[in-house]
């Protein structure tokens, strides 16, 4: 990842546990996508 990359996902994750949710796990920890991973996949296609 670069450091850009790194920063957008430590932003996103902060974000998310602002809102109550679980922070963004890397593939290698996640290996089964759940619906909400797949959602936010599909917005992160847009930014």
């Amino acid at each position: 990842m670069t450091e850009k990359e790194l920063a957008t996902k430590a932003e996103l994750n902060a974000v998310l546990e602002y809102l109550g949710l679980d922070p963004i796990q890397d593939k290698e920890e996640a290996p089964e996508k759940s619906e909400e991973d797949k959602t936010l996949d599909e917005i992160m296609k847009y930014m």
